[in-house]
Parts: C-alpha cells; sequence; structure tokens
C-alpha cells in the first residue's frame, strides 16, 4: 500500500472514531458500535495492507491483524484486545443486522476498542493522531 492511500484510510478511520464519539454524545448508541467497528477495521487494513482477494472479510482481518506480523515486533495482540475485537463485531452485528438496541456502556466500549486500535497502528505508521 502506498502513502497515499494510507492517508487516504487513515482519515476515513478517524472520521469514523469521530462519529462514534459524537453519536454517542447524541445517544445514538447504535450508530456509534458502527462507527467504533468501521473505524477499527479500516485502522486493521492499513496496518495489514490490501486483501488477497476483493474484499477483506472480519473473521480474515481480525485473524491476521491479531497475529501482529504487520507491527516492527511482530508480537500477537494481547488475549484481551482480541477479545475486545470480537466483541466490538458482536455489538456491530448487533446495533446494524439484528434490530437490538446497544447500550451506552456498550457503545463506550466500542469507542475504547477502536481508540486502542488506532493507536497502534498510528504508533506504528507514524500517522497523526490530532484530531
Amino acid at each position: 500500500m502506498d502513502d497515499q492511500r494510507r492517508q487516504e484510510l487513515w482519515t476515513i478511520a478517524r472520521e469514523n472514531l469521530q462519529a462514534a464519539r459524537h453519536a454517542v454524545q447524541q445517544q445514538w448508541y447504535n450508530v456509534s458500535a458502527s462507527r467504533s467497528y468501521y473505524a477499527t477495521y479500516t485502522a486493521m487494513w492499513i496496518a495489514v495492507d490490501d486483501p488477497p482477494h476483493t474484499r477483506w472479510q472480519h473473521a480474515g482481518i481480525v485473524k491476521i491483524f491479531a497475529q501482529g506480523q504487520w507491527q516492527s515486533n511482530q508480537m500477537p495482540l494481547s488475549r484481551d484486545l482480541r477479545k475486545a475485537l470480537e466483541t466490538l463485531y458482536k455489538h456491530r452485528l448487533k446495533a446494524d443486522y439484528h434490530g437490538r438496541p446497544v447500550t451506552v456502556d456498550e457503545a463506550q466500549e466500542a469507542i475504547t476498542t477502536a481508540e486502542q486500535v488506532l493507536t497502534r497502528v498510528a504508533t506504528e505508521f507514524d500517522l497523526s493522531q490530532d484530531e
């Protein structure tokens, strides 16, 4: 992935995180969880590069990301962060596909996971975290 594409995706990831934060302020918890998921998904895409086929599937991108081979120290993610990614995905499904309300706590948890992933990716790829 070239630098221009990385920056385009980084802008999208940060926009989604900002939208997730704004949605919580508006008490739009389902929207917030969905945006947190897509912020995370896009940041993982930056980390692991373009998909081997037409697009990334959730299980595939998380598996590659969790292995940590995109990091300079190539350490797998902690069990807690892997679990948080799976929980984030469940909140996103609940919000977008199951027609069930996401709680304020779940929306906040989703934002926290997104922030953790974006911070890791920003650090590894020297991307700006300025809002």
